[in-house]
């Protein structure tokens, strides 16, 4: 979603008062646009906004606290929202507290049944965060059809090639993150206990994509 002229605004303003440490006005603005901002603006703002929020809070402790009040104000249950758990999720990550993600994730992971934003925000992030963190049983449980989880990848890598404008550098980097997310596939198999998944991609891939790099990364 394109963000409305105020918020986008808004945002210019909360950059700016960071990058020239005016920490208190660019906390102001930043609790402000967090809370209003709308749900349709959540790529937006569980993306490149909650990190801007996190690089905050490293730097200005009375941010940091702000965003610890609103996060244990909220009550995280069955009957929550999914708006109300990923603002939950995403403020954990901004005062750097992911274990409490981890904690609350492997305690739901057999009954949740994700659907919408909630979904989204799990598969995206979360899941990154599980991977940092080598919780591959659990980040399993947000991996489907490997085959069709490799297809996925690959897609955006090959999305990204043929919209970017020739360069070398930028090349080398959309290859490496490619080859990062397909290794990071194959640790969650692995990792996980799913060697027949393992199994069948490595034949699937190895027979429709006749690449050195990722034969590479199957003998591993």
């Amino acid at each position: 979603m394109t963000l409305s002229r105020r918020d986008l605004a808004s945002h210019t303003e909360f950059a700016d008062a960071v990058e020239g440490r005016d920490y208190v006005l660019a906390g102001s603005i930043g609790v402000s646009l967090w809370i209003s901002l709308p749900e349709e603006s959540h790529g937006f703002k569980y993306g490149r906004f909650a990190i801007g929020l996190r690089n905050l809070c490293s730097s200005a402790p009375s941010v940091r606290e702000r965003f610890v009040e609103m996060r244990d104000s909220r009550v995280i249950d069955d009957e929550s929202t999914s708006n109300e758990r990923c603002d939950w999720l995403a403020e954990n990550d901004i005062i750097s507290e992911n274990e409490r993600t981890i904690g609350w994730y492997s305690s739901v992971s057999a009954r949740l049944r994700p659907s919408g934003i909630l979904k989204w925000y799990l598969r995206k992030i979360t899941k990154t965060l599980l991977i940092a963190n080598q919780q591959w049983i659990l980040a399993s449980t947000l991996t489907g059809d490997p085959i069709v989880e490799f297809s996925e990848v690959q897609e955006l890598y090959l999305t990204h090639l043929s919209v970017s404008p020739p360069d070398h550098r930028l090349e080398v980097e959309l290859r490496r993150v490619f080859l990062k997310r397909v290794s990071e596939l194959l640790d969650i198999l692995q990792g996980s206990g799913r060697p027949t998944d393992l199994g069948q991609l490595r034949d699937w891939v190895l027979k429709s994509n006749p690449d050195a790099d990722l034969a590479w990364l199957f003998t591993l």
